[in-house]
C-alpha cells in the first residue's frame, strides 16, 4: 500500500494487522524517519516490522547509513533495485519479526518469573512462622502453570531466565528481623507481615 505521508502511515499501522516490510523514502528527513519508526513499532500492525529505508545513490554515504541504523532502521535498499536484493528483504522481514516476537516473549517472561520469585519468598515466610502456607502454595502452582505448556524453544528461554533470576535475587523482604525479648510482640509483628502478604496475593489475584 502506497501512503503519501509518514502521519498516513502510522495511523495505517495503527488498525492494521501485521505489515511485514515498510519501505521508508528518502525524500523525507532523517529526523522524521527516525521519529517515525519509534512511534511505529509501538503500533498493532508495526510492532514486527522490518523498516526498510530506500537510499537514491545520491544518500548511500556510510554516515546516513549509520544514522538510520542507530535510529532503529532494520535495513536499505539501495537504487537501482535488483531482485537479488528484493529477495533480501524477505529474508530480512522473517528474521526481524521472529527476533521481536522472541524480545517481547523474553518480557513477558521475566515479569512474571520476577513475581514467582516473591511469591516463594511468601511462601517461605509463612513456614518459617509457623503459619499455614495453603492458599500461598495454590497461588505459587497457579502462577507456575503456564510454565508447564511452554514449547520447546520458550521453555529454554524460560529456564535461562529462571537460573539467572535466581542467581541474582535480592534477599527476601519477608524477613524475621525482630530481635526484642517479647515474644507477643513477635508474634504481632509476624502477623502484621503475614496479613500484608495476603493482601499482596489478593492484589495479584485481581491482575
Amino acid at each position: 500500500r502506497l501512503l503519501s505521508t509518514l502521519e498516513e502511515a502510522l495511523t495505517s499501522l495503527e488498525s492494521s494487522a501485521h505489515i511485514d516490510v515498510v519501505f521508508i523514502s528518502n525524500r523525507f528527513a532523517q529526523t522524521e524517519v527516525l521519529n517515525f519508526i519509534n512511534r511505529a513499532k509501538e503500533k498493532p500492525g508495526g510492532q514486527d516490522s522490518a523498516y526498510v529505508i530506500v537510499l537514491s545513490t545520491d544518500s548511500q554515504q556510510s554516515n546516513t547509513v549509520a544514522q538510520n541504523v542507530l535510529g532503529g532502521a532494520d535495513g536499505f535498499l539501495l537504487e537501482p533495485y535488483s531482485v537479488d536484493s528484493l529477495v533480501e528483504i524477505t529474508v530480512l522481514a522473517e528474521r526481524v519479526k521472529r527476533e521481536r516476537s522472541q524480545q517481547r516473549e523474553a518480557a513477558a517472561l521475566n515479569f512474571l518469573v520476577q513475581d514467582v520469585l516473591q511469591q516463594i519468598d511468601r511462601v517461605a515466610y509463612l513456614k518459617s512462622c509457623g503459619f499455614d502456607a495453603g492458599r500461598s502454595l495454590k497461588t505459587l502452582r497457579e502462577m507456575c502453570s503456564v510454565f508447564q505448556s511452554l514449547e520447546y524453544e520458550s521453555r529454554e528461554l524460560y529456564l535461562e531466565i529462571a537460573v539467572k533470576s535466581f542467581i541474582d535475587a535480592s534477599p527476601s523482604k519477608f524477613v524475621k528481623s525482630y530481635k526484642g525479648a517479647s515474644d507477643r510482640v513477635s508474634k504481632a509483628m509476624e502477623r502484621k507481615i503475614a496479613n500484608q502478604i495476603a493482601a499482596e496475593e489478593e492484589a495479584l489475584r485481581n491482575k
